[in-house]
């Protein structure tokens, strides 16, 4: 299991650079091979990951505690309301695995 400290330390660097809108910072965190699970699909490798998030509108993003097994949670709000959830797994120091959740989905 990765340590909690790094793992916390990733889902940090990767709030703020999502909240400057730099993917420039963001992509190094993610390993090359890395797996995002979004909406029914599953998007894989940095260069899909990355065309993922140009289209994706985040922000402002909220970093929370560690609630399940090695994954840090992040919040953050899609208009007013809508609350939006990711998951991220760290391995080796990167974003390993990435877990989207929509309003009103949960993490099974």
């Amino acid at each position: 299991m990765e340590e909690l400290g790094s793992s916390i330390d990733v889902a940090q660097r990767w709030v703020e650079a999502m909240d400057d809108s730099d993917l420039d910072r963001v992509m190094p965190l993610y390993d090359p091979g890395a797996t995002l699970h979004v909406f029914g699909g599953t998007v894989s490798g940095r260069a899909r990951v990355r065309e993922y998030l140009r289209s994706t509108k985040i922000g402002p993003l909220m970093l929370v505690e560690v609630q399940r097994n090695d994954r840090v949670h992040i919040r953050w709000r899609r208009g007013h309301h809508e609350q939006m959830e990711t998951a991220i797994r760290v391995a080796r120091g990167q974003i390993a695995e990435q877990w989207v959740f929509g309003p009103g989905e949960v993490e099974r």
